[in-house]
């Protein structure tokens, strides 16, 4: 439904902010994760969840681009990448603020 495509696109445009934030100092992309997460973790969601979710990005990616800019070192970085973003954000109500 509507809020399906409304969330689905909240997601798409997360990851993309998130990987324009990687680089040499990654503290605010942490912070902008922990704070992802603490809002994630209110709604209900549970960790198990975040690797569902990970599977179902790349498993998309894949299908979308295709085996030949899909290959598997790419599909090995997004999946190195999405597991530090969602370490972040499963850590989260558990993290002590600065």
């Amino acid at each position: 439904g509507e809020s399906f495509k409304k969330h689905a696109s909240l997601f798409v445009t997360m990851i993309d902010r998130a990987v324009h934030l990687l680089g040499p100092d990654t503290d605010l992309l942490t912070d902008v994760l922990l704070e992802l997460g603490t809002k994630h973790h209110r709604y209900g969601v549970k960790p198990v969840y975040y690797a569902i979710m990970g599977d179902i990005l790349i498993g998309t990616l894949e299908e979308m681009l295709g085996s030949n800019i899909f290959d598997p070192v790419t599909k090995d970085a997004w999946y190195d990448v999405y597991r530090a973003f969602s370490y972040d954000m499963i850590r989260a109500p558990h993290h002590k603020v600065k």
